[in-house]
């Protein structure tokens, strides 16, 4: 599935495309499923909110689930996810966030190619996020936020202004890169010229959507204030071209992959239930 001519002008212009329920109720039965029992597993990956009860998003889910490493390589991510980046990728990121309802707490305002650059050794920021709504994403259960054009600044010029590192914390701690205490944040007034000159936008949409945004998009959420969950499920696709360079403590695989073989496309009607075929 090829993005139409008007979505891709609309990724390159703001940082941002959302493709309207994308996949069908029986998909996403399967995919939800499968996300749920995911989030139940003890592995490494997983973060859980500040009561230390609620689980806050699993990392590296295609390590453990033979569904969502299939959902990852679905023609209608997969295919546009070339188109958009222009070469073959691979997945460098794979995880589940999961704001449940009521427990689920903010993520501050970032970016996302600060950490794969830093941490990872990210050579430029030709990647791209790919996030499944399972549920409604509406104003009030803690809809990613966004300063449109954002990803359009020069790297170069704000690289050493807008980033901070939260006090008190490890920095080499990779829990820091997830929970709600980012490593890396957005600084005050480089947001308020960024909001004032593009102002901010909530991404909503039906459970089945799509939302493709740029990693160096501005972008965070609030806390789901909601009875309901608001779960997402995120690939992040790398170009081939753009390998990870060598880290002394490179971070661990279900947060940076570096295998870069080319992921291959599956059929379609991969995620039907075997009646509806």
């Amino acid at each position: 599935m090829r993005l139409r001519p008007s979505e891709v002008i609309s990724y390159e212009r703001d940082g941002y495309v959302i493709i309207p329920e994308s996949f069908s109720g029986s998909e996403l039965e399967l995919i939800c499923d499968e996300a749920e029992r995911v989030l139940g597993l003890d592995i490494e990956g997983k973060i859980l909110e500040g009561d230390a009860l609620t689980v806050r998003s699993v990392n590296g889910v295609h390590l453990h689930s033979d569904v969502l490493y299939t959902f990852a390589r679905h023609p209608r991510l997969l295919e546009p996810a070339q188109q958009l980046l222009a070469d073959e990728v691979y997945i460098h990121q794979f995880k589940i966030n999961a704001k449940r309802g009521l427990n689920g707490e903010v993520w501050p305002w970032h970016d996302d190619y600060v950490f794969w650059r830093n941490e990872d050794g990210m050579p430029s920021p030709r990647a791209i996020n790919f996030v499944l709504f399972l549920d409604d994403v509406a104003e009030f259960n803690g809809p990613m936020l966004a300063v449109p054009r954002t990803h359009r600044r020069s790297l170069d010029d704000d690289a050493h202004e807008i980033r901070k590192f939260e006090p008190g914390s490890d920095s080499h701690d990779w829990h820091h890169h997830t929970s709600k205490q980012l490593k890396y944040t957005l600084e005050r007034s480089l947001l308020q010229q960024a909001i004032g000159q593009n102002g901010v936008v909530s991404l909503k949409g039906a459970r089945g959507s799509i939302l493709i945004f740029h990693p160096c998009l501005f972008h965070c959420s609030s806390t789901n204030s909601m009875p309901w969950d608001r779960r997402l499920v995120i690939v992040t696709y790398n170009s081939v071209s753009n390998g990870l360079l060598e880290r002394p403590n490179p971070r661990p695989n279900f947060m940076a992959n570096r295998n870069f073989s080319p992921l291959t496309l599956v059929a379609d009607d991969t995620l039907m239930p075997r009646s509806l075929k």
